[in-house]
């Protein structure tokens, strides 16, 4: 059985991240909302809680009509995670009311995924990054051709095991929401660490060497002032591996990070000054 809302954002916004939530945006002068709405209450009851039902007199809430851009009533949403995911208008007969539930509400699996990515992203945000390495070894057990999974692992272990690291970005897809950039830094961080090492047990000397240690210590300041050290003794006439290493750890840090911020210009200033 539905309700008439009386606080949308509890009951309809925070509610759809734990269930989703259809809105049916109605009046009681409306005749086809009249036929509508016991078929949305009927076959919230049988949802048994897979989904729950939300009622919006237009009448008594006008700014949430004009606020969803209701131009015609009976007017249907389905909100998911906060979001309106999708909707139809006018008094569909019943049979395609099902049909339309079955193809868009999300399968309890996917809302698990879902609420598991959630969490994910919460450690990341909070630097709880062996939390998150753990998390994502379980979810890649799963979905191991994920591409946002295999390029949060690579990110998280491009300093600790660039070999693994390559190989988990070894695809072309992108990620959603991932830049191209950010994946190549990936790749060219892990290709340094990679031959400098390799280097290093062969008895080669590399002048990125302290740049690298840094790295493999997590200290992406130190790295930095070791690339700025070099570009500093020889400008533009420096080895590009140190431009581009510079540019790919900007990229992986991410261009609003304050480390970024802070090194960015000292990196130009280094190589064209």
């Amino acid at each position: 059985m539905g309700h008439d809302v009386q606080d949308f954002e509890a009951e309809v916004i925070h509610a759809s991240h734990e269930v989703p939530v259809v809105v049916d945006f109605w009046a009681a002068w409306c005749g086809p909302c009249r036929m509508l709405g016991p078929i949305l209450e009927r076959l919230a009851d049988e949802a048994e809680g897979r989904w729950r039902l939300a009622k919006v007199d237009t009448e008594a809430h006008p700014e949430l009509a004009g606020a969803y851009g209701v131009r015609g009533i009976p007017d249907v949403r389905l909100f998911v995670d906060g979001e309106p995911v999708d909707g139809f208008m006018g008094a569909l007969p019943e049979p395609a009311i099902r049909q339309w539930l079955d193809r868009t509400l999300p399968t309890p699996e996917a809302q698990a995924s879902a609420r598991e990515r959630a969490d994910l992203e919460a450690l990341l945000k909070a630097g709880r990054l062996d939390e998150a390495r753990g998390r994502i070894e379980a979810l890649l057990a799963a979905c191991p051709e994920d591409a946002d999974l295999r390029y949060r692992m690579a990110w998280l272990v491009v300093f600790e095991d660039p070999a693994r690291a390559l190989e988990l970005v070894d695809r072309q897809d992108t990620p959603t929401g991932v830049t191209g950039e950010a994946v190549e830094a990936i790749r060219t961080l892990a290709r340094l660490v990679r031959d400098v090492e390799a280097g290093r047990d062969a008895g080669r000397p590399d002048d990125l060497e302290g740049a690298v240690a840094q790295l493999r210590k997590g200290d992406m300041e130190g790295a930095l002032d070791a690339l700025l050290a070099l570009l500093r003794e020889k400008g533009a006439g420096s080895d590009d591996r140190v431009r581009r290493t510079a540019v790919a750890l900007f990229h992986h840090l991410g261009h609003e990070h304050p480390t970024t911020t802070r090194y960015r210009g000292e990196v130009s200033r280094a190589l064209y000054v």
